[in-house]
């Protein structure tokens, strides 16, 4: 009487183990299945990260240089921003122009009283097109340039910077 009741009680220790053996394999599975697709996410968040810094260099690239100057003035005519081209023309250095001076600081007297009556109308208006203006140089030499801009305003409408081109003419 003791060897089928031994046969059975060894019965069920065994299902019990393959059960626990069973839940374990799927557990391990599911956690292996996990670590491969957080694998291949990061793999593909690698590779969006590469993408979009060569497209951030390629668009910086393209607006150094350029053919066209450009450059940005935050509301009180300070530059803010300006391309490499736009550097190269007038002889300066990011350095000494970005955050130091203003747009008025590199134009002839005609130029900076053009530029006194133009900037309000462009803050309140939004756009200018085709003003010409003689650039001076670091070296005090000048040129003929023709600009156009238009304005980056905040949700309310309020003018925070302008986005502008120069051409030398």
């Amino acid at each position: 009487t003791w060897i089928p009741l031994l046969n059975r009680s060894a019965g069920c220790g065994l299902f019990i183990i393959i059960a626990y053996l069973a839940v374990q394999h799927r557990r391990m599975t599911h956690d292996l299945m996990k670590a491969a697709t957080r694998e291949v996410e990061h793999q593909a968040l690698r590779l969006r990260e590469s993408l979009l810094a060569k497209n951030a260099e390629e668009l910086q690239d393209l607006y150094d240089h350029a053919p066209c100057g450009y450059h940005s003035l935050d509301p009180d005519g300070l530059i803010i921003a300006m391309n490499q081209t736009e550097l190269n023309w007038l002889g300066y250095t990011k350095q000494e122009v970005l955050g130091k001076k203003r747009f008025s600081d590199l134009l002839t007297s005609a130029g900076v009283q053009l530029f006194q009556e133009q900037f309000p109308i462009f803050r309140k208006e939004g756009r200018v097109h085709g003003l010409e203006f003689d650039m001076v140089r670091k070296n005090g030499t000048t040129f003929p340039t023709l600009l156009s801009a238009t304005a980056i305003t905040d949700a309310d409408g309020r003018f925070v910077a302008s986005r502008s081109t120069l051409v030398d003419i």
